[in-house]
């Protein structure tokens, strides 16, 4: 399970915070997840579970840039649950700046779920 959300042409000072958050009828420790902030030198920043679940974990954004985030979501649960990964842009004056993505991944023990968030400054 993959997804792909691109947000373009947004303005320097932004922020882009992501969480993941557990769905309707889905108990803590269903899941865990994590972020990879992939860096232009070819190395990444990881943000843990503890940063994103339940999250925010923010960061700003300059121009001008392209960011790449790889999450993923390893369900632990025995039974199907829900994780939600948001990804969400503030623009510089903290209102936010267009549509938020809001996925739903569902999956038991072992399943594996991912999205790759990237954010496009203006130029």
């Amino acid at each position: 399970m993959s997804t792909l959300f691109v947000k373009n042409r947004i303005p320097d000072g932004s922020k882009l915070c992501i969480s993941i958050v557990e769905g309707p009828h889905t108990p803590p420790g269903s899941f865990v997840g994590s972020a990879r902030y992939l860096l232009d030198n070819g190395s990444e920043e990881i943000w843990d579970d503890s940063d994103v679940h339940p999250g925010p974990k923010c960061k700003k954004l300059t121009s001008p840039k392209g960011y790449t985030w790889r999450v993923r979501v390893l369900f632990t649960s025995k039974e199907v649950r829900t994780a939600i990964v948001r990804a969400t842009v503030f623009g510089p004056d903290g209102e936010v700046f267009g549509a938020t993505y809001n996925k739903p991944f569902t999956g038991r023990n072992g399943d594996v779920a991912r999205a790759t968030i990237i954010a496009i400054t203006l130029q």
